[in-house]
């Protein structure tokens, strides 16, 4: 992200001619002098061909771990690959506007992380606390005589080849395309370090992980210390929206709205009752949003979601029944609560695939017609039909995704979603995956805000309970053995090899 150098490179003849003439010169002067002009000029261009070939990246030590050393130029894979992480969730998350929050194109010690701290800074401490925790892992893999399992080795051995393609694909050499990637100094050999350390990293953790196992009575210990935070809610929410007069002022907006909300509040019994007053208290702007009376139910809503809102701990009271009621002051108004239920979790995740058909959207409104809509459903139905008349097997429905959907969290992997719970989706993709007759191989299209889905469904996982309960015990233990191994492990950076890595 630097800026490129402008100065002209030196032609080929040109460097002949100064030599020739430089060497010419040279038969004039004595034995002893000639000798030590060679010497000072190999002391000058030595540097400059490293630089120039990357070796001074790779000679150059950052940091060292254990019996481990980082080079400069594996520091920048560290990195590079946590600037790439980092600015792939922004952009999967916020789309186009990922850039607000770290723009790829501004040098990142320009960019404001947080107070005091650039995006720079921050890449650096991840670089560092990444080779660090990486090294330990590795090292402690090799002392418990770990190896990859044939499955994850060949999986390894793909991501590495997966390069070659990759450069290929964009002209470039596989050295060169590493370098435009990583920076001056990374090579194929270096990059196969840099992978393997981290991969066999990576699985060995996961095979420490897996051995922490939990018997269920400590599964139900932990869900007994405190239930609200494995259970969920489901409640209707309604804004009773303060409405100010020409003549009147905020604080009596406010009031009128308080007295409605109250009314409301005392009056709702059931869906059909809270919808009803939903659409007589709501701006006419807004009655097609709530014709239908599910409009403001909130499903399966976990209880970190609602813990900072006022109503939060009062719908994970113990105490709380199917139509209580309760009025809390929001900006704008007055919100109105109805509890429907409280759920726990003893249901089993699901996997399924999907095409996100979306209606074609005008350019200048950004909206969607009803004939972009019909179009969209009609693609989705034809797509479906033309699986059924081929072969109808997951692996022909996946074959499908990266041609037609419009979903690129999905694309790359056929359009799977593994371990999906209750509430984790928009309301008639969750309805149609955990329907009670829904079978592997079941397909269908199903509406969404989103567009289209042609869906199918992969089968269920584990117990969503279980695997909660299970994974926060495990990252607790992880953590603790963790920080008791990396004590054993202490980074020591060299200050002039990081000077010399990314740090823009």
């Amino acid at each position: 992200m630097g800026q490129a150098n402008n100065k002209p490179a030196q032609s080929s003849t040109n460097k002949h001619q100064a030599a020739r003439a430089a060497a010419k010169k040279a038969k004039t002067k004595k034995i002893l002098i000639t000798v030590a002009v060679v010497l000072a000029a190999v002391l000058i261009i030595t540097p400059l061909a490293l630089f120039a070939n990357g070796s001074v990246y790779r000679l150059a030590n950052a940091a060292t771990v254990g019996d481990i050393k980082f080079s400069v130029a594996e520091y920048n894979y560290f990195y590079q690959t946590s600037f790439v992480n980092t600015y792939n969730n922004f952009y999967n998350t916020y789309g186009e506007y990922a850039s607000q929050l770290l723009d790829p194109d501004t040098p990142l010690d320009e960019q404001t992380y947080s107070d005091g701290v650039t995006w720079a800074d921050h890449f650096r401490d991840a670089a560092l606390s990444d080779m660090q925790e990486v090294a330990m892992l590795y090292s402690e893999a090799r002392a418990a005589g770990f190896a990859l399992s044939d499955e994850q080795q060949a999986d390894l051995d793909s991501l590495i080849s997966s390069v070659t393609d990759t450069a290929s694909a964009y002209g470039y050499s596989t050295a060169g395309y590493l370098s435009s990637v990583y920076g001056s100094g990374m090579t194929e050999k270096l990059f196969r370090r840099c992978v393997t350390m981290a991969y066999t990293a990576q699985a060995y953790s996961g095979t420490i992980l897996d051995g922490m196992t939990y018997a269920a009575d400590e599964l139900q210990a932990r869900y007994d210390a405190d239930p609200k935070q494995y259970d969920t809610v489901s409640f209707h929410l309604f804004l009773v929206p303060s409405v100010v007069t020409e003549d009147g002022s905020e604080e009596d907006a406010m009031a009128a709205a308080k007295v409605n909300a109250d009314e409301m509040a005392a009056n709702v019994t059931d869906t059909a009752s809270f919808a009803e007053y939903v659409r007589k208290l709501c701006s006419e702007d807004d009655l097609d949003s709530y014709a239908d009376d599910a409009a403001t139910i909130q499903h399966y809503v976990k209880y970190s979601v609602v813990s900072s809102y006022e109503f939060g701990d009062w719908l994970f009271d113990s105490a709380r029944a199917a139509g209580d009621t309760y009025v809390a002051e929001a900006s704008g108004g007055y919100q109105v609560v109805m509890f429907l239920d409280r759920e726990d979790t003893h249901y089993n995740v699901v996997n399924v695939r999907h095409i996100l058909i979306m209606p074609e959207t005008d350019e200048e409104t950004g909206a969607a017609t009803d004939e972009t809509w019909a179009a969209a459903e009609e693609k989705a139905n034809q797509l479906l039909a033309d699986w059924k008349a081929g072969e109808a097997t997951e692996a022909s429905f996946a074959a499908l995704v990266a041609d037609n959907s419009a979903d690129s969290g999905s694309t790359s992997n056929g359009g799977l979603y593994e371990g999906i719970y209750k509430g984790q989706m928009v309301t008639p993709f969750n309805d149609w995956c955990f329907d009670e007759a829904r079978v592997p191989g079941d397909a269908g299209v199903i509406k969404t805000s989103y567009g289209y889905h042609v869906m199918y469904f992969v089968g269920e996982g584990g117990e969503y309970w279980t695997e909660t309960l299970t994974t926060e015990l495990q990252n607790e233990e992880y953590s603790a053995w963790e920080a008791e191994k990396l004590a054993l492990y202490p980074i020591t950076t060299n200050a002039s090899g990081l000077r010399m890595g990314r740090h823009s």
